[in-house]
């Protein structure tokens, strides 16, 4: 057996460790959902065992727990108390949306409240299993898609989605990875990690992997570390520098050596600095969505509009299209269908249907693991078993791009993040 397992393995039965197993498969790749995904179900059975045992899988070990629950508070009040003009026949839907933000809360007070019962070596070793299923399901196997009102299959069908999942899974998966084998096994799993996000055509993705990856070489190869920070302050300066309008020749050369892989990316890099950029059609209609969510906002500053009614709060765009030519490229879209898009960024949705009280809590559970994990960087401390926080980092810059916070992999990041806190 892995020295490794004896040194983390901190107690449960032989039942629960599947059951956890189990869990942190489903969640790197939910197959299906009957009313709430998979993960759920395992979720449930292992909290009912540990109750069975008389021992509360929920007990409060450190007061940053409570900022979940806070978090979940401010989110059944602003839902609560939607303004007038939100209000529709949905009670079913914001039911079972406060029922998964309720489940979502006491996944992370799990995770931190078992902290030494969480064998991360078994967690990221499913972690890694759940994801090579979910890049086969989504490159590989032409899956028939079924949609009720109980039954969803599958669950991951969008690139979004997809590269939101792996940008959580990949820097977990790897404790497995390099604590299994070696570094240089370590190092063709993560390339093989940077293909297929590639090949998504995800382009923020992308780039967050990319930065993720230099970050678990601090840990991967830690005796040389001192190069890789060099190597990444020399990578930021040159980012800097070929972003620069005189510079479009090298950009060109960079975007033709992307183009096989992921011609969105390509595009983008041909594109910055260039100014033509801001005429994106994905760039224009997020900047469009900020501007909403921002007006959201100032109408309702304190509990917001409602969580997840970001799509069904209505504004008028064209006084912002009269001022703006550059919006005249997504001119095919009629403000209804504007109105109906995703915010494209968690923190602008956050703000807007959760207000002031509940962004101040979300960024303060988000900043103490974050505070750690950059201490350890700078201080040369870091290590694999870091993991969570390091896919922490990615999360958090992430979700400047993609409105995905509420999913439960977000949670489980969040939590295994806050078991690593020194």
């Amino acid at each position: 057996m892995n020295p490794h397992y004896e040194t983390l393995h901190r107690g449960l039965s032989k039942q629960e460790q599947r059951l956890l197993n189990l869990f942190a498969f489903t969640i790197a790749w939910p197959p299906f959902s009957i009313l709430v995904n998979l993960s759920f179900y395992f979720f449930l059975i292992l909290v009912y065992l540990r109750f069975k045992k008389g021992v509360n899988p929920f007990h409060i070990v450190t007061n940053k727990q409570r900022l979940f629950l806070i978090f979940f508070v401010f989110a059944v009040i602003s839902t609560l108390f939607v303004p007038e003009q939100l209000i529709e026949d949905r009670y079913f839907a914001d039911l079972r949306l406060l029922f998964n933000y309720f489940y979502w809360t006491l996944i992370a007070v799990f995770l931190i409240s078992n902290k030494t019962l969480i064998d991360i070596y078994q967690f990221s070793k499913y972690y890694l299993f759940g994801s090579l299923f979910l890049i086969a399901s989504f490159f590989v196997f032409d899956l028939p898609q079924i949609s009720t009102l109980l039954i969803e299959f599958p669950v991951i069908t969008g690139r979004n989605v997809f590269v939101y999942q792996l940008v959580n899974i990949v820097p977990i998966a790897i404790i497995y990875v390099k604590t299994r084998w070696n570094s240089l096994i370590t190092l063709i799993v993560l390339i093989f990690y940077l293909t297929f996000m590639f090949l998504s055509h995800g382009r923020a993705g992308s780039i967050v992997l990319l930065i993720q990856s230099f970050i678990l070489f601090l840990a991967i190869f830690s005796r040389y570390s001192g190069l890789w920070k060099t190597v990444f302050l020399l990578l930021v300066v040159g980012f800097f520098y070929i972003a620069s309008p005189e510079n479009h020749n090298v950009r060109g050369n960079i975007a033709d050596i992307v183009q096989p892989l992921n011609p969105r990316l390509s595009e983008m890099i041909k594109d910055a600095g260039s100014g033509r950029l801001e005429y994106d059609e994905s760039f224009i209609i997020r900047d469009l969505m900020v501007k909403k969510g921002m007006k959201a906002f100032k109408e309702h500053p304190l509990l917001g509009i409602g969580v997840n009614r970001f799509r069904n709060y209505e504004i008028e765009f064209k006084d912002i299209f009269r001022y703006e030519p550059r919006l005249r490229r997504i001119g095919s879209l009629t403000e209804d269908d504007l109105n109906d898009t995703a915010p494209h960024n968690s923190y602008i949705q956050i703000l807007a249907e959760n207000g002031i009280l509940g962004s101040i809590v979300f960024f303060l559970i988000l900043w103490y693991p974050l505070k750690s994990v950059i201490r350890k960087i700078l201080s040369g401390n870091l290590t694999i078993t870091d993991g969570p926080q390091i896919a922490l980092v990615g999360l958090v810059i992430y979700l400047y791009a993609i409105s995905s916070y509420p999913t439960a992999i977000t949670y489980v990041t969040i939590g295994l993040a806050y078991n690593n806190i020194d």
